[in-house]
């Protein structure tokens, strides 16, 4: 084929898949079709008032943490962690920005580095959760924010492959491709994508309903007709209602790391992302977040599971890598400050976190003043 014939061909067969493009779109998610995770485009809306409050006052704080911050469907929006932290925060001598997301953890923080540090705050605090330390939650790929490696700096991006990242469902792949382009403002092709194989395989799945829904017919038609079989749809959830489960922390100190170690996941990512904040010359402050030490201490599991020894390796990985911590572990020492078995605290719990996380934090702070 001659190279001007094969240029028209090329062009034509563009002009129709953009066509076919425009006219089938893929399909919105639909409200049970989240599966959690934040995209660039999300974070971006994030961090734009974040970067407003920093213009007005670079003075200002910023605080990253995950759902404890969050009303988790239980309190009105000023009750929450994140609300009291903001508002309480100037009777402290601070100014505080709270950012939060449901599964935010260290590799949150790390993927993430690159832009808080890019804010100029006065610091950035990091909500060290022990909860995330354990090996079943680090593989939690469904909450792990694959997308917020659009984040990291190619200058970055050769030593986060050397990290645990995989584990978490953050492909080399996406640490090279995804920051290039948001670079070309192209950050929603990937979920575009996807929902182009959504709507492939919704398809496929419907056209072999139907031939399973024929075959059935034919194998049945002495008897008297009945409904036919359809596709299965997914039914959304009750907005703003998410099952409780009834459990108790008593029950479940499985979800503390047991004699975590300095080679867990979590703790090598965790200590990376305090070092490339150093790096940008922001301060770290790494708060480790309240546990259920009612629970922990009558089921002896704060011994058996060496949670001291666990919360000293956080202070120390911090400190080595030239961060500053806070403990907050011990803040709400009773169970009724606690929502669930995770660390989601009550109205009153709340309120004793923001004291107790702020009057450290001014200390902390104190000599920049």
């Amino acid at each position: 084929m001659a190279r001007p014939v094969r240029i028209a061909a090329y062009t034509a067969a563009l002009l129709v898949s953009l066509a076919l493009i425009a006219k089938h779109r893929p399909p919105s998610p639909a409200p049970g079709d989240d599966d959690g995770n934040v995209t660039v485009a999300r974070m971006e809306v994030a961090l734009t008032p974040v970067r407003a409050r920093i213009a007005r006052d670079p003075r200002n704080v910023v605080v990253v943490g995950d759902s404890s911050m969050l009303s988790h469907y239980t309190l009105p929006p000023d009750e929450t962690l994140a609300a009291l932290l903001e508002h309480d925060a100037p009777t402290h001598g601070l100014s505080v920005s709270a950012v939060a997301f449901e599964g935010f953890d260290a590799v949150a923080y790390y993927l993430l580095a690159d832009e808080l540090a890019a804010l100029h705050p006065r610091a950035v605090v990091l909500i060290a959760n022990l909860q995330t330390f354990t090996a079943a939650w680090f593989r939690r790929t469904h909450m792990k924010h694959p997308q917020l490696a659009a984040f990291v700096r190619p200058r970055r991006a050769l030593e986060a492959m050397l990290l645990p990242l995989e584990q978490a469902g953050i492909t080399n792949a996406s640490l090279v491709v995804l920051p290039i382009l948001r670079l070309l403002g192209a950050s929603t092709m990937p979920a575009a994508l996807n929902g182009y194989r959504v709507r492939f395989h919704d398809a496929l799945d419907t056209a072999a309903t139907s031939v399973r829904a024929g075959d059935a017919i034919a194998d049945a038609a002495p008897l008297a007709p009945g409904p036919l079989p359809g596709p299965k749809r997914r039914l959304p959830p009750q907005a703003g209602i998410r099952p409780q489960g009834g459990e108790s922390a008593f029950r479940r100190v499985d979800l503390y790391p047991q004699h975590l170690r300095r080679d867990q996941a979590t703790i090598q990512i965790l200590a990376a992302a305090v070092r490339d904040l150093r790096r940008h010359g922001v301060r770290v402050v790494v708060a480790l977040a309240p546990i259920h030490l009612q629970a922990l201490q009558m089921t002896g599991a704060l011994t058996g599971r060496d949670i001291p020894g666990a919360l000293t390796l956080v202070r120390e990985i911090t400190r080595a890598r030239g961060g500053i911590s806070i403990d907050l572990s011990e803040a709400l020492p009773r169970g009724t400050y606690f929502t669930d078995v995770y660390t989601h605290f009550s109205a009153d719990g709340n309120r004793l976190v923001a004291e107790a996380m702020l009057t450290q934090l001014a200390n902390a702070l104190a000599d920049d003043r």
